[in-house]
């Protein structure tokens, strides 16, 4: 049981870090989809984002070493980071917030 709670608030503690970055509003309104980041620009939010990647990387390996997260379990979260870098970086930097949630999907 302790394992489960000990599980469950890391999960919490994830997401909440991981929806910090993303702001409440974020949809169609208030999203300018005609910017394009200027080479400088990419560049700065890309260092932003590797940063804040590796301290969220930095955080699962803690939670592995603490065995709150097992090896596999933090492995595929990492892989998750990784995949999200690689989109934001091959689409400019710019955040694609209105591609489908999982829920979304389902009901396809």
């Amino acid at each position: 049981m302790r394992t489960f709670w000990l599980t469950a608030m890391a999960a919490v503690f994830l997401v909440a870090g991981t929806v910090a970055f993303i702001p409440l509003e974020a949809g169609a309104e208030g999203f300018n989809r005609d910017v394009t980041l200027t080479e400088e620009q990419q560049k700065e939010m890309g260092a932003l984002h590797r940063e804040a990647f590796n301290k969220q990387k930095d955080i699962v390996n803690k939670y592995v070493e603490f065995n709150v997260l097992t090896k596999e379990k933090g492995e595929q979260i990492i892989a998750h980071f990784e995949r999200a870098y690689k989109e934001l970086e091959q689409n400019g930097f710019i955040p694609n917030w209105e591609r489908p949630h999982h829920s979304e999907k389902q009901d396809n």
